[in-house]
């Protein structure tokens, strides 16, 4: 009953408007972002343990726990620069992917203009809408190029365990290795 007023409670932030993007605040918008996500393997989570499979969960519970690892990581500093840098690299990622699916057409004529990932055109419009964004985010962050983030969420939570200073150390890396690292071998059977 408590994990479901507060899922409630989460969800009337959501769709009251009482969590916004905006256009100025990079690091809000991550956070919501972050925080939607969270909300609905919570959700998720709330729905299979009402249904007494809670083993089902514990892949929810690991992205709940990158989610949260990365948030820390990428909010608790006083610049934007990592959180532009993973924004780039993110976009970079989301283009390749998109550039596999002109292989696949390529490979595959019969799928093209099936759906909007073998639609060329929405491919490239989506590509260049990407591009875009990237252009501006290095735009208004001239140190993209020196910005160094951790790529690997075990060093991401080690980040976050110095920056913390915690009476007792390790306890985002134990996290890490007890939640992210066990639940990984449900995750990927």
């Amino acid at each position: 009953d408590d994990f479901r007023g507060l899922l409630e409670f989460g969800a009337n932030l959501f769709t009251n408007g009482k969590l916004n993007f905006s256009p100025k605040s990079y690091k809000r918008n991550f956070l919501i972002s972050s925080f939607a996500a969270i909300h609905n393997y919570c959700e998720a989570i709330y729905v299979l343990c009402k249904d007494s499979r809670p083993h089902a969960s514990h892949t929810l519970m690991r992205s709940i726990l990158e989610a949260y690892i990365n948030m820390l990581y990428f909010v608790n500093t006083n610049s934007n620069f990592k959180l532009a840098k993973y924004a780039i690299l993110d976009l970079e990622s989301n283009i390749k992917d998109l550039k596999q699916f002109h292989g696949f057409i390529k490979k595959y004529p019969s799928w093209e203009g099936k759906y909007g990932l073998t639609t060329p055109t929405i491919l490239d419009d989506m590509i260049k809408k990407n591009e875009v964004v990237i252009e501006a985010i290095k735009k208004g962050n001239k140190f993209h190029k020196t910005t160094k983030i951790e790529k690997d969420l075990r060093k991401r939570a080690e980040a976050n365990d110095k920056k913390m200073r915690l009476k007792e150390r390790g306890g985002w890396e134990f996290n890490y290795l007890v939640i992210f690292k066990y639940f990984s071998k449900f995750t990927h059977l």
